[in-house]
Formats: structure tokens, C-alpha cells, sequence
């Protein structure tokens, strides 16, 4: 799974080294090839932020949860159905997908679509949270 963005060059090698070291890093690259083979997948949400982090503070963060964006340009990608046919899934506070990996990691999987916006409310937070992301 490749970071794909348009930015600093330094910034995605940095994001992309701090995946690729990262023990689920091949986890995840497996399932999103195993579940998602004809469409793009993303790594976003807090594994992007503690790789911006230890970039520009150098700062290591550890977390236990990985999240990815799956491209729906198509409309029909039913991650439910998709995921619940490789693993476990169990309801995300979000309303989307959560998939318990070995070493107690867990995955969340969003759609999203250039032709369809999803739309969050932004809380009134200094915090980085998932509107603020998406």
C-alpha cells in the first residue's frame, strides 16, 4: 500500500518510512489486497498524524488502531459484506466497519468518493478528530 498525496516530497517519505517500520504495516497491506484488489486504498486518521508527528516534532507515538479509506468512486463497495467475509467485524462507533487484528490492533475502513462527499460536523475542539481529517 503506497501513501499517495501532494506534498513535500520529504513529508510523504516520511510518512510512507514510519508505515512500512510499523509491525501492522504488513497486516494491513495483505488485507487491503486480499479484500480491496480493484480499488484504491489510503492509510488515514491517527497512524497519519503519529507519522506527522515523529516527522516534524520526532516524536515517536504508538497506537493500537489503523485506519483506511477505500475508494467508492463506484458506489458499490459494501465493506460490511467485503470484510465480514475475511474476518470478525464489529460496529464501529462511526458507523463503519472495525476488524480486530492480531496483537490486539484494530482496523477501521471508510469509504469515500470523489463524487459523493461524506460530511462531518466539526466539533468546536482543539483536538484533531475524524472531521477533522475527512
Amino acid at each position: 500500500m503506497k501513501v499517495v498525496t501532494y506534498t513535500e516530497p520529504a513529508l510523504v517519505n516520511a510518512i510512507e518510512r514510519y508505515i512500512s517500520e510499523h509491525e501492522f504495516s504488513r497486516e494491513i497491506s495483505k488485507i487491503a489486497n486480499q479484500c480491496f484488489p480493484n480499488h484504491e486504498v489510503y492509510y488515514w486518521g491517527g497512524v497519519v498524524r503519529n507519522a506527522l508527528v515523529d516527522f516534524i516534532h520526532e516524536r515517536k507515538i504508538t497506537s493500537n488502531d489503523v485506519d483506511f479509506l477505500v475508494n467508492d468512486n463506484s458506489g458499490d463497495v459494501n465493506l460490511n459484506k467485503i470484510l465480514s467475509y475475511h474476518f470478525d467485524v464489529v460496529p464501529c462507533r462511526f458507523g463503519t466497519p472495525k476488524v480486530k487484528l492480531p496483537n490486539d490492533y484494530e482496523m477501521d475502513v471508510v469509504p469515500f468518493s470523489g463524487k459523493r462527499p461524506y460530511c462531518f460536523e466539526v466539533p468546536k475542539r482543539k483536538d484533531l478528530t475524524i472531521s477533522d481529517i475527512l
